[in-house]
């Protein structure tokens, strides 16, 4: 399977709200915003130059989205993968092209702590644990590269 990141297109917006709506999703990642709060999400991360968006596709055809951003001075990368490509090495794939395009350092991610997938897809690209928090969503982790 070839696994690759391309800008974001318009037409990627769709699958994109619904996996983000997906209780799977909900339970391991952000909790899922209604379709006037994601389009004002869209339009403002397109519209920030500092954010880097890019779409995850396997094969040709869109499995996620994946993006790195700036927080509290920081910079960030976050994914979403679509369920049904789970566990197929997707993720862990799209963040090593994804830290190549950004090569900003450090680069940390937030993950609840639950979502065990995640934090080792971030292990496998030399993210390490630094710290552990908790949120409303329960407890996180927080991982550097570099």
């Amino acid at each position: 399977m070839l696994i690759a990141l391309r800008p974001r297109e318009p037409a990627d917006d769709e699958p994109h709200f619904g996996w983000q709506a997906d209780p799977a999703q909900v339970a391991t990642s952000v909790p899922a915003r209604s379709r006037v709060d994601f389009d004002a999400w869209i339009a403002r991360i397109t519209a920030d130059p500092s954010v880097t968006l890019r779409t995850i596709t396997a094969d040709g055809a869109v499995v996620g989205t994946i993006n790195t951003f700036v927080r509290g001075g920081e910079r960030f990368i976050g994914y979403r993968v679509a369920n049904e490509h789970w566990g197929k090495g997707i993720a862990t794939e799209a963040i090593r092209l994804m830290v190549q395009v950004d090569a900003s350092r450090p680069l940390f991610a937030l993950v609840l702590a639950s979502n065990v997938a995640s934090v080792r897809a971030l292990q496998r690209n030399g993210f390490v644990v630094v710290r552990e928090d908790s949120s409303e969503d329960g407890p996180e982790v927080v991982l550097r590269l570099g």
